[in-house]
């Protein structure tokens, strides 16, 4: 039996499997999943730099460097970097970066978000060698960070991009079974110019997987979201993630 897909189609069905695989025109499905090794007691977003995301309000070139000189063009670590996120206007742009080691290197568009990085060639040691960060020098803001030996970002964070509607279609969460205590893991979304409200919530013990699939929840163009967790002990282990597909606003 398919299933109903919202404005129209099924999965199992001939669009439904096209939508899925990504390939039906004037749609985008995104899945976005973070982790943060060590939230406290004090809520924090589920991203690689732990704490509070610290959105920037202006575009700016990015400095991408790494804490080990091995992650260079000629080293045996991470080589190349290929960054997507969007430009001035929230239009989705993408570009790769030689890395250059410890010193920075200066990515060569402006972005106001960063969705993700991804190490595409290495050396030897086929992963990145150190903690691999790309940095907002106006806003003084670390946008997005690799972690050894992931190969890429894990960010439950998205802004839709310009000219998009987005539908969330399920949220999940969860933590290692293996720490003591309870964590709530939530959704979060801002529209353009207002503030980050909470969407949803869930308890995360040790996971869940919220799906909205019969009304999925509309997010507007230029809009924020965001994953969070509150938990009962300090260094708590937690996983999230959320799937959006956009669609021509």
């Amino acid at each position: 039996m398919s299933k109903q897909l919202s404005g129209g189609g099924h999965i199992g069905s001939p669009y439904g499997d096209e939508l899925a695989n990504g390939r039906v025109e004037g749609m985008t499905k995104i899945l976005k999943f973070g982790k943060n090794p060590d939230v406290d007691t004090s809520i924090e977003d589920i991203w690689d730099g732990g704490g509070t995301y610290l959105f920037p309000t202006s575009a700016d070139q990015l400095e991408i460097s790494s804490t080990s000189a091995l992650d260079s063009s000629t080293a045996t670590g991470a080589r190349t970097i290929r960054l997507e996120g969007l430009d001035a206007s929230f239009a989705t742009q993408n570009e790769t970066v030689t890395m250059t080691g410890t010193a920075a290197a200066t990515t060569a568009n402006s972005y106001i978000r960063l969705h993700r990085m991804k190490i595409i060639t290495a050396g030897t040691n086929e992963a990145g060698v150190g903690s691999i960060s790309a940095v907002h020098p106006s806003a003084s803001a670390t946008m997005a960070k690799i972690r050894t030996p992931w190969n890429q970002t894990q960010m439950a964070i998205f802004t839709i991009p310009a000219g998009k509607t987005g539908l969330i279609k399920r949220y999940y969460g969860g933590v290692n079974i293996k720490t003591v205590g309870t964590a709530e893991v939530s959704l979060w979304i801002r529209p353009e110019n207002e503030v980050f409200r909470l969407n949803h919530l869930q308890p995360a013990n040790p996971k869940f997987n919220h799906s909205f699939e019969e009304d999925p929840l509309p997010v507007a163009a230029k809009s924020d979201i965001k994953m969070r967790a509150s938990t009962s002990v300090n260094n708590m282990d937690v996983n999230a993630g959320f799937d959006v597909r956009m669609e021509e606003a």
